[in-house]
């Protein structure tokens, strides 16, 4: 399976911004991504987030088709 990049969704204003990680969904399935920080592009707030709070882009689009 091919890595996509991976996006978070701002806590602050909502919106998806990319995390600057990209990995597999077997990678994201692992449980290795925790506590990390990525700054909101559309807002600059800094938001921790985990796997649990991420999206692949292919996903995303889905979820978010304007965005």
């Amino acid at each position: 399976m091919a890595a996509e990049l991976i996006y978070v969704v701002c806590d602050q204003c909502g919106r998806p911004f990319p995390s600057g990680v990209a990995a597999t969904m077997e990678a994201l399935e692992s449980g290795t991504f925790r506590n990390n920080k990525s700054q909101c592009s559309h807002c600059g707030n800094m938001v921790l987030w985990s796997k649990a709070e991420v999206w692949p882009e292919s996903v995303l689009r889905e979820k978010f088709p304007k965005k």
